[in-house]
């Protein structure tokens, strides 16, 4: 199914296809049998009008430099079709990301395409649904541009941001100019954002580890955290490269770790509290993640 598909889909059609669909990236059959079972249970309610719903969102997702929320249907999904491939979840620190006395911008690594989804679910989980809801992922072009990453990246909170120049692979029709006015839209969103409260998740190696190791972080990222007051959170991932590593396309079950560190308070000097980020962020990983 690609995204010319989707345009002609009809509630019936979805109803009948997204759980084969999702299922099928499980690579072990019995897992995948189980979670049909369980994915087609939800979708089976769907009335026509959540349906129709779903798929105008899927049309549009991505077009623009604005937030993208998702349907309460399609987050609900997405927390079920990860129950039969994260084992086990523990998560540390909770605190620092709850407890901060200003706007939130969370800096992670990053090791797959399930990132933000796994990120989301294990929050809720743990009970920290409040947290996975407040989540809103910066994502880049690619993360929008094949069927399997769209209906993932619809059951998350997302802001589109172009690829950064360094990291792009497809963008080389867009002018640097456009790609400029697309950063800029997508900066003053997120100010706004977490001004109202919302907390970012930036990934700011700006693609996935190929190593698994900790990357530098993209020079550009410090823009998004110039808000008057903000804090920036590290957060460890350790896990998701079992789960979907890079150059595989398909999910096996594995446990995930969430390591939350303590607030830096970015104070007018976004770039240093960015350096102090990767830092920290170092800290927390293991040792096979830590930079080279």
């Amino acid at each position: 199914m690609d995204l010319a598909d989707l345009a002609s889909l009809q509630p019936q059609h979805l109803r009948a296809l997204v759980p084969a669909y999702l299922a099928s990236y499980i690579e072990d059959a019995d897992l995948r049998e189980r979670n049909l079972e369980r994915i087609t249970s939800r979708v089976r309610a769907w009335s026509d009008e959540t349906c129709e719903e779903l798929l105008r969102r899927l049309q549009e997702l991505g077009s623009s430099e604005r937030l993208y929320d998702p349907h309460p249907e399609a987050r609900g999904l997405s927390r079920d079709w990860m129950r039969d491939v994260v084992e086990d979840v523990q998560i540390e620190g909770l605190e620092h990301v709850r407890d901060v006395p200003g706007p939130v911008i969370v800096i992670a690594n990053h090791l797959s395409y399930v990132d933000s989804t796994a990120v989301d679910c294990a929050l809720v989980w743990s009970g920290a649904e409040d947290v996975a809801n407040s989540l809103v992922s910066i994502a880049g072009p690619k993360v929008y541009q094949d069927t399997f990453r769209r209906i993932a990246t619809s059951c998350i909170a997302t802001l589109p941001v172009p690829q950064s120049a360094s990291v792009a692979t497809d963008e080389a029709a867009v002018s640097m100019r456009e790609v400029a006015r697309r950063a800029i839209r997508s900066i003053r969103a997120a100010h706004a954002l977490v001004l109202a409260g919302r907390r970012l998740l930036i990934f700011a190696e700006g693609s996935r580890s190929r190593t698994g190791h900790l990357g530098p972080f993209l020079s550009g990222v410090h823009r998004y955290l110039g808000v008057d007051g903000a804090f920036v959170v590290p957060l460890a991932i350790v896990g998701t490269q079992h789960l979907m590593p890079v150059g595989q396309d398909r999910l096996r079950p594995g446990r995930l770790a969430l390591t939350f560190g303590t607030p830096i308070a970015v104070g007018g000097q976004p770039k240093d509290a960015l350096e102090a980020a990767h830092g920290a962020l170092a800290s927390l990983l293991p040792p096979d993640q830590r930079p080279q």
